[in-house]
C-alpha cells in the first residue's frame, strides 16, 4: 500500500541539565481529543521550564490524543515521534496490489490512525473491511 506520510524531525535525547529541552510549537488549532498529525506540530528546542504537557496516551488507539484544544503558536511539551500517526482515521488512501506483471490500485479510507510500515484496517468504496499493510509513501 502506498500513502503520503511526513515524519517529524527527531527531538534531541538525552539533553543535560541547563540544555533547551524539546517541545512541540503548534502548527494549526487541535479540538479537545484530536489525535495530532505531524503537520499539526513542529518540534522545537524550548526554555526551561518545560511547557504543559497537553498530549495523552490513549489505549485503544494506541497514540496520543489533546488533552484539550490548542490554538496555533502555542507551545507544549513534545511526545515521541512514534505516538504522532502519519496516518488518521478517515485519511484517503490507497491499496496496490501486484502479481507479476499486473498492478491493481484500490482506493480505501483508513479507520484507525497508524504509522508507515504499520498494518492497519482499512475500507474499500464497497464497504468491505480488510487490513493493510503501508510500505512506502506515495510520490
Amino acid at each position: 500500500m502506498f500513502l503520503l506520510a511526513s515524519s517529524l524531525a527527531a527531538a534531541p535525547a538525552g539533553m543535560a541539565a541547563g540544555q533547551q529541552t524539546p517541545c512541540f510549537r503548534i502548527a494549526t488549532p487541535l479540538a479537545a481529543g484530536a489525535i495530532p498529525r505531524p503537520s499539526d506540530v513542529e518540534a522545537i528546542d524550548c526554555e526551561a521550564p518545560r511547557p504543559e504537557a497537553v498530549f495523552v496516551y490513549d489505549q485503544v488507539s494506541k497514540m496520543v490524543r489533546s488533552r484539550r484544544s490548542l490554538d496555533a503558536g502555542e507551545v507544549v511539551a513534545s511526545v515521541p515521534d512514534f505516538a504522532v500517526p502519519a496516518i488518521q482515521p478517515r485519511q484517503a488512501l490507497y491499496v496496490l496490489v501486484r502479481a507479476g506483471a499486473v498492478a491493481i490500485e484500490r482506493p480505501v479510507e483508513a479507520l484507525q490512525p497508524a504509522q508507515p510500515g504499520k498494518q492497519l484496517f482499512v475500507r474499500a468504496g464497497d464497504g468491505a473491511v480488510f487490513a493493510a499493510t503501508s510500505t512506502e509513501a506515495r510520490p
